[in-house]
């Protein structure tokens, strides 16, 4: 049996010494079985659970994604993550709701009540300056910089 010493933001979660049996050959999926079961006792019943299970999921995805550039993400589903106000608790809900996210904003794409397809758009500073820039709005930046009328 080895033990695996988790650390970073992790550390944070659980205290300075938390570490997790495994055993040398054990695969991924058994890792992270143990893993949850170990914050699941230890996160049981505190008030600060749903911000440090935040912390460690976002630590975990900055670590994964820090090599990684992009400017275009995109998901035929997506999870919505909530913090209730009244009880403090993390919710997650995996949603069929298309994702769609570049430079001008957000998109989300699903079904209306009565099943035709439906989207919202959550336009970026930079797309609303865009648009402003065309309808001629943006004075701050004119596309004509400095040439005569």
């Amino acid at each position: 049996m080895f033990r695996w010493t988790l650390v970073s933001d992790c550390g944070a979660v659980l205290g300075k010494n938390a570490v997790f049996p495994y055993n040398e050959g054990m695969d991924a999926d058994r890792k992270i079985e143990l893993a949850i079961r170990e914050l699941a006792q230890e996160l049981r019943g505190r008030s600060d659970a749903a911000r440090l299970l935040r912390r460690l999921f976002d630590g975990l995805c900055e670590t994964l994604l820090a090599d990684s550039a992009t400017d275009h993400i995109y998901a035929p589903n997506a999870v919505i993550e909530v913090v209730d106000t009244r009880s403090g608790a993390l919710y997650r809900r995996y949603l069929e709701l298309a994702y769609d996210e570049n430079d001008n904003g957000i998109r989300l794409m699903g079904e209306s009540m009565t099943g035709g397809p439906s989207q919202i758009v959550f336009l970026s500073d930079t797309a609303l300056k865009k648009m402003r820039s065309l309808k001629g709005e943006d004075f701050d930046d004119p596309p004509c910089k400095g040439k005569a009328d």
